[in-house]
């Protein structure tokens, strides 16, 4: 424990300092004790840690970015194949406290150290300049330390994975691989590990741990005839933590067609534990292809010694790029033996677009061969053109029923407080709602840069054309323009959900902020409204997100400040719902139906079309019906609201269900191309399901395919039965 902190002193980590009136959030920090193991399992040193208690931070207070690469399993396995390949042996080391290296950019503190507080200053605090284990922005705080010292010597940053550096000179390579603060390396030139080594401890306190032979629980033997892997160890701790050591290896664990049968008399398995066990050994088994049993590679991969120890080796390959163009044509060759047509279209993926996706999700992996990472050209273009609009979530329709409410006791404030803040026309605004109407409305979407905001969208393959000045006018609004400050308050610019402390009036004493279930019944019930009338959304309704969070804070500053609330303190309304539009044109988020987005839809396409769309709440379809068969109704005498009435109930029921069955699935979805670029989009993706089809029955019989080849091999051999 006293060398960690002299650690600390010496890194001059921190400054005790008395706490700060601004000061938010002091985080705590503890101890953690571990034994340090060899690749034998000896106990090399005792370790103490002090930590901080990342759990407490405050997102946008106490950190922004969190994220560090992290070398992937892959990246390590093809170090070791590459080392074995051009002969040169891979050394390890590893940083002493590492994180300690890596310098805060935000004004974190901490409390004192457990044991160890300052007798004189017990109440103070201490202020951060490097991070602590623990932080969650620790790990990028010190790759990006470290990398920026690198990039400085000279080394490159791998475009695939980043915690991989590189280096030439003269001819010669020199490889460095990071996970963390354990690094290895290696080079074709010896001379480049005693600089690189000379390096790093000049710079950092560092153990030389010499040739790489433990590393992420790999036993690791580097011999001269290839490089060796084993988890021996690693299998050892495991039946350990699972009281199995002293148990007796079988050939085959289980009986083939074992009748599994359920006992209900018996004790219920440990969930916690069986997971734990399956996930342990995920990596432990080997998932191979069906190869010719005459094939030298289906023997070199893998052996078992007499001693029951699973290992792997990478042999030194020999002319490998002419094994790889053979077995690409014999994949070719037998492909065009097994099926009648070749698959159109090469894969969409290819090295840019997975490293370009790689930066936005470093945890990309294929999952399937249905992974649309992996999709060809035409498979892309029917997602794109057909699917992807449908993809998205849209939040369900949901409507409050404010006449039952009226029973509420919070009735009376609510309407109050909605009336202060000029929300009470949306709340009582109810439209009827077309979920197709409203994907294509934010599929098309454009929002201009000007001032007055124009927006621009398509309804069954037509432009329209407005503003949010027209907007604001159809709602009955004022629109002061897009950077005015006329209209009151800017709610989204003002950071309230951020700020527990303004938020803590809302919820019940001991509640959770951020959950709707903690809400006082007031602002439950202002909730619920929200949720359908103003700013809806998807997902579980217990959450709160940023915009609502908003409008409760602002709600809750009514309440409380009764007729002092002054008119500069209103919201802007309509500034919230550009900002809303804003939020649902993000990647991955989902689009409000709010009743005034399909207000705008109905008011433009009357004005600016020759078609009325009358829609069915019931259905869910959009039902055409021309003008003159409006004006013969207005003939027979019928008011307003019994012909939208009967529009509603008589007409549009009967012509829908006529035609719902007739319609073809590419003619329901409404998206911006006519019906012609549908169909053969159609016919396109129902060739490629036949294709998909064969080579699932082609993969099902593979295996009969090559034992069938192999039996004939032999017969002609004459070496078989």
């Amino acid at each position: 424990m006293h060398e960690e902190l002299n650690n600390f002193n010496r890194n001059d980590v921190w400054t005790l300092v008395e706490r700060p009136d601004h000061c938010r959030n002091v985080i705590g920090t503890k101890w953690v004790f571990k034994n340090k193991q060899d690749e034998h399992g000896i106990v090399v040193r005792y370790k103490a840690r002090l930590v901080a208690q990342g759990y407490s931070q405050v997102e946008g207070v106490d950190y922004g970015e969190t994220f560090a690469p992290v070398a992937r399993l892959e990246s390590i396995r093809i170090l070791l194949a590459y080392a074995a390949h051009h002969g040169f042996k891979l050394q390890q080391m590893d940083v002493k406290s590492a994180f300690l290296h890596g310098p805060l950019h935000e004004e974190v503190y901490v409390k004192q150290p457990p044991g160890f507080e300052d007798p004189h200053y017990p109440e103070h605090v201490l202020k951060l300049k490097k991070a602590l284990y623990g932080h969650k922005q620790a790990p990028r705080a010190w790759y990006e330390h470290l990398r920026e010292l690198l990039e400085d010597r000279g080394f490159e940053v791998g475009k695939i994975d980043p915690t991989l550096f590189t280096k030439r000179v003269n001819g010669e390579l020199f490889i460095c691989q990071l996970y963390v603060d354990d690094i290895i390396f290696g080079s074709t030139n010896s001379m480049f590990n005693d600089e690189f080594a000379k390096l790093m401890t000049d710079r950092f306190e560092m153990s030389m741990m010499g040739e790489l032979k433990y590393f992420l629980g790999f036993e690791i033997k580097q011999l001269q005839h290839g490089t060796f892997i084993n988890q021996a160890k690693y299998l050892q701790d495991m039946l350990t933590r699972f009281g199995l050591k002293g148990a007796n290896g079988i050939g085959t664990p289980m009986h083939l067609k074992c009748q599994l049968v359920l006992d209900e008399n018996g004790k219920a398995v440990d969930q916690k534990l069986y997971r734990s066990m399956i996930g342990g050994s995920s990596n432990q088994g080997r998932k191979g292809v069906a190869k010719k049993p005459t094939s030298k590679a289906h023997w070199d991969r893998l052996y078992v010694t007499e001693d029951g120890t699973y290992t792997t080796r990478d042999t030194e390959w020999i002319n490998e790029e002419a094994a790889i163009r053979q077995a690409a044509m014999e994949r070719e060759e037998q492909a065009r033996k097994t099926r009648k047509a070749s698959v159109d279209s090469l894969l969409r993926m290819h090295a840019t677009e997975y490293h370009a996706l790689r930066q936005k999700n470093p945890y990309l992996k294929p999952r399937s061969s249905d992974d649309d990472c992996f999709w060809t050209e035409e498979q892309h273009r029917i997602m794109v053109d057909i699917y992807q609009t449908h993809r998205t979530k849209v939040c369900p329709m949901r409507a409050l029923n404010l006449d039952a409410l009226q029973s509420n006791v919070y009735f009376h404030e609510m309407m109050w407080v909605s009336e202060k803040l000029g929300l009470l026309p949306l709340m009582q605004l109810r439209h009827d709602y077309n979920v197709e109407m409203i994907h294509q409305f934010y599929a098309t979407l454009h929002i201009g840069k000007s001032n007055d905001i124009d927006i621009q969208w398509m309804t069954d393959n037509h432009l329209y054309k407005s503003s949010f000045k027209n907007f604001a006018s159809v709602l009955g609004y004022p629109w002061f323009g897009k950077n005015s400050k006329k209209g009151g308050h800017r709610m989204h610019e003002h950071g309230v959900e951020t700020d527990k402390n303004k938020l803590a009036p809302l919820y019940k004493a001991g509640g959770v902020p951020g959950k709707a279930k903690d809400l006082y019944p007031l602002y439950d019930i202002l909730l619920r409204n929200f949720r359908c009338n103003i700013s809806p959304s998807a997902g579980n309704n217990d959450a709160l997100r940023g915009g609502l969070i908003i409008l409760l804070y602002h709600s809750y500053l009514v309440f409380h400040n009764g007729e002092d609330y002054m008119e500069d303190q209103e919201i802007d309304v309509m500034n919230f719902i550009f900002e809303e539009m804003h939020y649902a044109l993000m990647e991955k988020k989902v689009q409000p139906h709010a009743p005034y987005i399909m207000k705008l839809l109905v008011h433009e396409i009357k004005d600016q079309g020759d078609l009325l769309e009358f829609v069915d709440v019931h259905n869910y379809g959009t039902l055409r019906v021309k003008k003159e068969h409006v004006k013969s109704m207005e003939k027979v005498g019928f008011t307003k609201e019994e012909d939208e009435r009967i529009l509603h109930s008589t007409l549009s029921r009967n012509l829908i269900n006529k035609k719902v069955k007739k319609l073809k699935w590419y003619e329901k979805i409404m998206l911006c191309m006519n019906v012609e670029i549908h169909k053969e989009n159609y016919c396109l993706y129902k060739e490629n399901q036949k294709l998909k089809a064969q080579n699932r029955a082609i993969l099902k019989n593979q295996h009969l395919l090559l034992n069938d080849c192999y039996h004939r091999i032999l017969a002609k051999s004459g070496d078989g039965p």
